[in-house]
């Protein structure tokens, strides 16, 4: 499919790459093309990389049943699954079908900062999505974003805890921060931000005319600055 009916603010999928029209193909074709990867090409793993793999979540369940109808096996993976609906009927399809593990991008595990990224769904959502996937064999890699407009040291310790109370933390990893796309809410809203700090800072200076500013100076040309403990600095002309 294309095109991706959420909002979240970060993403260009739904914002510039791909729009917020869904165009759907039909399941028996998905999967036809997928049985030629496989019985054409031996592929033996296979990646979807919709925005939102399981939404709608109808087309994504005919997609599945078909897949396991047919007499091949293959292993799948999924980029993005939503946890919305993500209950342990949906979960035994989708290892009927081979699928052995998939990605889920909460984002959050606070209603505040689910609300702020435009996500579609609710904590309750995710703990529910949590407590199915407990209960399955796939390996599952959850992902989190920090710092994003809103976030409080509250709202934070709420993910932390999410983390502790219903995930199996066998495996741990970082990774950088929700990129700044052009076109994307995310960057209009950090615009707003900076903007807002500027014109405090600009009035705080109005208040306090007396205040000099510090400014660095250069040091006369020909200065040698004292190097850091530690540092080879090679001599100069004159030195040499």
């Amino acid at each position: 499919k294309r095109g991706c009916l959420l909002r979240c603010i970060y993403c260009t999928y739904n914002q510039v790459l791909e729009g917020n029209r869904l165009r759907l193909r039909p399941p028996v074709d998905i999967v036809d093309e997928v049985e030629e990867a496989v019985l054409r090409h031996k592929a033996e793993s296979i990646e979807f990389v919709d925005s939102v793999f399981n939404i709608p979540y109808d087309h994504c369940v005919e997609v599945l049943e078909e897949i396991a109808r047919r007499p091949w096996r293959v292993e799948f993976t999924a980029m993005g699954v939503s946890p919305r609906k993500l209950d342990e009927q949906f979960l035994a399809l989708m290892w009927r079908a081979g699928f052995r593990s998939f990605m889920i991008s909460p984002e959050s595990a606070s209603e505040t900062m689910i609300d702020s990224y435009g996500k579609g769904f609710t904590v309750d959502d995710v703990t529910h999505a949590a407590e199915a996937v407990k209960k399955a064999r796939f390996t599952v890699l959850w992902y989190f974003l920090v710092g994003g407009p809103g976030e409080t040291n509250e709202t934070l310790q709420e993910t932390l805890d999410f983390n502790v109370r219903h995930l199996r933390l066998d495996r741990r990893g970082g990774g950088r921060g929700a990129s700044m796309a052009a076109g994307t809410p995310r960057l209009r809203i950090l615009a707003r931000m900076a903007a807002n700090r500027l014109r405090w800072r600009n009035r705080r200076r109005r208040r306090s005319p007396g205040r000099t500013r510090r400014t660095a100076t250069a040091p006369p040309r020909g200065t040698r600055c004292r190097p850091w403990p530690g540092t080879v600095v090679p001599p100069t002309s004159a030195e040499r």
